[in-house]
C-alpha cells in the first residue's frame, strides 16, 4: 500500500505491520478504519495509524485480521 501526500509516496508493507503485500480492495467505514482483503484474507487498519507511520510518528501499524477460526 502507498500513501501520497505533499508530493512524496511512502510504502507501507508488512514489514511495517499490514497482514500482507497484495492489497485487493480497500473500503473505508464511518469509524476511521481500512478494511482490506488480500492473498491472507481480511485485515482492518486504522486510518489513524497509517497517516503517523507515514507521517513518521510510529514505527509500525496494527493490523487486525478476520476470518475462519480454526483449532
Amino acid at each position: 500500500m502507498n500513501r501520497f501526500k505533499g508530493g512524496r509516496f511512502t510504502a507501507i508493507t508488512s514489514k511495517e505491520g499490514l497482514l500482507d503485500d497484495a492489497v485487493f480492495r480497500i473500503l473505508d467505514d464511518d469509524a476511521g478504519n481500512l478494511w482490506i482483503s488480500s492473498n491472507r484474507g481480511v485485515y482492518r487498519v486504522s486510518v489513524r495509524e497509517l497517516n503517523a507511520f507515514a507521517d513518521g510518528k510510529i514505527g509500525r501499524v496494527t493490523s487486525i485480521a478476520y476470518g475462519i477460526r480454526t483449532a
